[in-house]
């Protein structure tokens, strides 16, 4: 009786263990998946940042040619402040943001195309060529970032796991984004015209 008793609670025991050892499994593989959607995040918001210097830079180089455009002045100070707003608080939208700044780039980019003089400038070709650069590496973290979503939500649905992430404090999908901002055709923008590239390996952007 006494070895019937002994082996019972050693199973137990060991049943106790491997569940442990499967959640703490579980735990860390979702915190790798979390990791790769933040660090991702950051990604975004870099190439964000360098679109905002963009449309600040290529205001500058073409300051003479807005003194009479003023939707895209306005478009270019909203753009500034918003963006500026973004970068300093997470708590602001940065679906708003960013549609001010993609709001900016077209008209900038109408004024480019319609002064040839303005155009064949060395310094604004070079800035318009950054823009399709930024915008390739912006389309492709964006993806990146709804990859590790979809990776980790899958993982979070399936069973078992599904049994176990709200407990450990896994109990949201997290959110994808909008590859092409919603109402922006990349590939229709005045002046900026996308560029076939391979994808890029995340240490390069």
């Amino acid at each position: 009786m006494f070895t019937l008793v002994v082996g019972v609670i050693f199973a137990v025991v060991a049943l106790v263990a491997t569940l442990g050892c499967y959640l703490v499994r579980i735990y860390n593989t979702l915190i790798v998946d979390t990791q790769a959607i933040d660090n991702a995040a950051a990604q975004i918001d870099v190439h964000l940042r360098r679109r905002l210097d963009l449309v600040t830079a290529l205001s500058e180089a073409a300051r003479g040619y807005l003194r009479h455009e003023s939707q895209t002045l306005r478009a270019v100070a909203a753009a500034r402040r918003q963006g500026t707003a973004a970068g300093a608080d997470p708590g602001v939208d940065r679906a708003s943001a960013g549609a001010a700044i993609d709001n900016a780039l077209v008209r900038l980019s109408m004024v480019v195309e319609a002064h040839p003089e303005l155009k064949g400038d060395a310094r604004v070709a070079a800035l318009m060529e950054e823009v399709v650069s930024t915008e390739n590496r912006l389309a492709y973290v964006r993806q990146n970032h709804n990859d590790a979503v979809t990776v980790h939500n899958t993982r979070r649905q399936t069973f078992p796991v599904c049994l176990f992430a709200s407990r450990l404090g896994f109990g949201e999908n997290r959110v994808m984004i909008d590859v092409a901002p919603a109402g922006v055709d990349l590939n229709e923008r005045p002046g900026v015209v996308l560029e076939e590239r391979p994808p890029l390996a995340m240490a390069g952007v």
